[in-house]
């Protein structure tokens, strides 16, 4: 059974009057979240060079949650997660995997590409951006997909994850990026 965005109950408890979450349902089905705020969002330091942020996208409420550490260069241009090269290897291991990709939704702990002082994308978000964050994950998390199993991807996102305690099953994978580096 597919989920219509306009039958999910969005709070707006956290959410700044300025900032919309939009559905938008792609051609596989799915549906991401836009947004048209871009400023600043969740108490993150914006970075000037950042084009998008980065919500989430997939099918809610949702069997498996695949939370990442943070958007890449692919996910800050088009504004979804997981859709560059690790994105890409990530489907290919959950298609192998049999898993149904209608049943399946992908976030990050951060919502923005995490960028140095000159503009470039660093290696991964700092404490302060995942803590800032971390309401805005839970919200996404609890009150949006209710997902029955969580998937940490990369070992930041169990290292938060766990931290946080959440009541939902968990197992974590090696995030796709740390394979794509190994092959090279």
């Amino acid at each position: 059974m597919k989920h219509h965005p306009d039958k999910i109950k969005m709070t707006r408890s956290y959410y700044d009057e300025k900032f919309a979450l939009l559905p938008k349902k792609m051609d596989d089905g799915t549906w991401i979240w836009l947004d048209y705020y871009t400023e600043f969002v969740y108490g993150l330091v914006y970075a000037t060079h950042q084009k998008k942020v980065v919500i989430a996208r997939g099918i809610c409420p949702c069997d498996i949650l695949f939370i990442g550490e943070a958007p890449g260069v692919s996910e800050d241009v088009l504004g979804m997660p997981f859709i560059g090269p690790a994105g890409h290897l990530l489907d290919t291991m959950i298609q192998e995997s049999g898993l149904d990709k209608y049943k399946l939704a992908f976030t990050n702990l951060v919502a923005c590409i995490p960028l140095g002082p000159d503009g470039s994308k660093t290696k991964e978000p700092s404490k302060e951006s995942v803590e800032s964050c971390r309401e805005r994950l839970e919200e996404t998390v609890f009150q949006v997909f209710k997902p029955k199993k969580i998937v940490a991807v990369g070992l930041l996102s169990e290292k938060y994850i766990t931290s946080y305690r959440w009541m939902v099953p968990m197992i974590s994978i090696v995030h796709p990026a740390a394979i794509l580096r190994m092959e090279d």
